[in-house]
């Protein structure tokens, strides 16, 4: 069925998004209805998902999130002095790790799976610049299910204006050249949203030198 899937050609309507000092590539229909549907469905039925804590300012906290890495064997996932454990990609991974491709040209050898239970559930401001993602990280951003927005800021610029996107379900968003150097990300939280949301960020990790 996933597979079938894979030879629908989506409608992407493919947007750049002008922001200062890095590049943003939104594809907002990079998955067709259908499609979404059936990767939201079953990503959350057949995810083992985890609810990790993190230490911040002292104190574990559970994270308002849940979460799980897949990746190529060896590229192990640590931030916020986190290691997230490695399963292997799934037919279902793979085929959206291919139309990820087919659109903006990239792989990548990880993808770290996010369910935003509703609302409640959020990120906070963040960088992804971890050391073993490499100097400059690109990230391309997959959404199924509720919309979100999705807000950033300048991190030096204060005078530049944060930058909001609303990430529809099926949407591709490519954070490229400078956007994690430059720029911090949030989803906030939004207490009006009731349905979940998977978010799949795919990126590469580079061994430690």
């Amino acid at each position: 069925m996933t597979q079938g899937l894979l030879f629908e050609e989506p409608n992407c309507d493919v947007r750049r998004i002008v922001i200062s000092d890095a590049e943003l590539t939104y594809y907002r229909q990079a998955f067709s209805i259908d499609e979404s549907q059936q990767f939201m469905r079953e990503l959350m039925a057949n995810t083992p998902w985890r609810h990790d804590e993190i230490r911040m300012h002292g104190r574990v906290i559970p994270l308002p999130r849940l979460q799980a890495w897949y990746s190529d064997e060896g590229a192990k996932l640590s931030y916020s002095g986190m290691h997230v454990e490695a399963l292997r990609w799934t037919d279902q991974l793979q085929a959206i790790a291919q139309r990820v491709k087919a659109l903006s040209g990239l792989e990548f050898n990880g993808v770290l799976l996010n369910c935003y239970r509703d609302g409640n559930d959020s990120v906070g401001w963040h960088s992804d610049d971890e050391s073993e993602f490499g100097p400059n990280p690109i990230i391309a951003s997959v959404s199924f299910g509720a919309a979100r927005d999705f807000i950033l800021k300048h991190r030096f610029r204060l005078d530049e204006k944060p930058v909001k996107i609303i990430l529809e379900s099926g949407s591709l968003l490519v954070m490229g050249t400078n956007a994690q150097t430059h720029w911090l990300h949030q989803l906030p939280k939004r207490k009006r949203i009731t349905e979940p949301r998977l978010n799949l960020t795919f990126r590469n990790i580079y061994p430690a030198g």
